[in-house]
């Protein structure tokens, strides 16, 4: 498995299996808390990240899929090529939908 994130195995490890890491009671509070942020779906995993809105207190949450940063590069050259060599500001614009 790849890497995600400094703590993306012991977050998915807790959320999949209920597993919390030994012997490190600190690193073991930091991915409950942190846990609050993701979703583990099908052997994915997915950050919801709030977004405050100006001027208002409405919150509205953006669900993202964790994409290792070992493929991220390779994600957007196939996604770039599939798609008659779009620009960088039509790629972006069209991988945050």
């Amino acid at each position: 498995m790849f890497s995600l994130f400094k703590y993306s195995d012991q977050i998915i490890a807790f959320l999949r299996d209920g597993i919390l890491p030994v012997n490190d009671d600190a690193l073991a509070k930091k991915v409950i808390i942190q846990s609050d942020n993701y979703m583990y779906v099908d052997g994915l995993l997915f950050h919801f990240k709030k977004n405050r809105k100006k001027d208002s207190d409405q919150l509205s949450e953006t669900k993202q899929l964790v994409v290792p940063r070992a493929i991220r590069d390779w994600i957007l050259h196939t996604y770039h090529n599939l798609n008659h060599h779009i620009g960088s500001d039509k790629l972006y614009d069209t991988t945050t939908d």
